[in-house]
């Protein structure tokens, strides 16, 4: 004897357990609308974006509290890498928020069902990157103030 289910043969008191499947797939709560994926994305571009523009500071900050390289060194290579190559950090944080947005508009470009707001991106990679810069910025100047008094 058979048993049911196999093969393609319905289960009894299943009609349609294909459709409920696809139905529970499609309605998952861990799929995320397109607004709320573009946020996450713009958010991490724009934290990424930012450490990279003041990684010239981040870098020996981080050295010196791995215990890698002293706090006097690490304040002098970060206070010459921000002076003499400041602004080819921030080029490349600068560059790389340009690249997300590049690419999230050929994204949205080759999409035909729904187009994210590139805006709302755009601007919270903006606001996002600075906001991290700036924090960073006044965290390693904090801890060049308090390694230099000590």
């Amino acid at each position: 004897m058979r048993q049911p289910g196999l093969r393609g043969q319905p289960i009894p008191g299943r009609a349609s357990s294909r459709i409920n499947i696809m139905a529970v797939q499609m309605h998952s709560p861990e799929i995320s609308p397109p607004e709320a994926t573009t946020a996450r994305r713009g958010i991490t571009t724009g934290v990424i974006a930012g450490t990279i523009g003041i990684s010239c500071c981040v870098g020996p900050t981080v050295a010196a509290l791995l215990g890698v390289s002293s706090a006097a060194y690490a304040v002098d290579l970060a206070t010459d890498l921000y002076d003499d190559w400041g602004w080819a950090f921030k080029a490349a944080g600068s560059a790389f928020a340009v690249g997300a947005v590049v690419a999230a508009r050929r994204q949205a470009a080759a999409c035909s069902v729904e187009k994210p707001r590139l805006g709302k991106f755009v601007a919270t990679v903006a606001v996002t990157g600075v906001g991290t810069y700036a924090a960073l910025y006044g965290l390693t100047t904090w801890l060049g103030e308090v390694s230099a008094r000590g």
